[in-house]
């Protein structure tokens, strides 16, 4: 009979507990103020290539051109023209007209 009297005991405290709790006031923009940082914290994710601003790419471009250039007028002013007249010679393409059979 003790028991059932502890048990009756708890029962009641827990009601009253039950009775005692108030409703939760929440602001009407909970909501979507835990959205809002729940989508900024994904955004931040997203820094792979944040250093790579259009600053840089312009600089970038330009120092890519700017090699680019030097390189082939390097190449059409030495290069160029020695490596054509080798490939003509080696071939009999020659335009001079001391190899030729019309020469004889």
């Amino acid at each position: 009979m003790k028991t059932d009297k502890n048990i009756q005991d708890k029962v009641n405290q827990t009601l009253d507990v039950v009775e005692s709790l108030q409703q939760v006031k929440v602001s009407p923009f909970f909501k979507d103020q835990t959205l809002q940082r729940l989508f900024d914290k994904e955004e931040e994710k997203q820094t792979f290539w944040s250093w790579f601003t259009p600053q840089l790419q312009l600089a970038a471009l330009v120092c890519i051109l700017a090699v680019n250039v030097y390189t082939v007028t390097q190449i059409k002013n030495s290069v160029y023209e020695s490596s054509v007249s080798t490939f003509a010679s080696d071939y009999g393409l020659d335009t001079s007209t001391e190899d030729t059979l019309f020469n004889l």
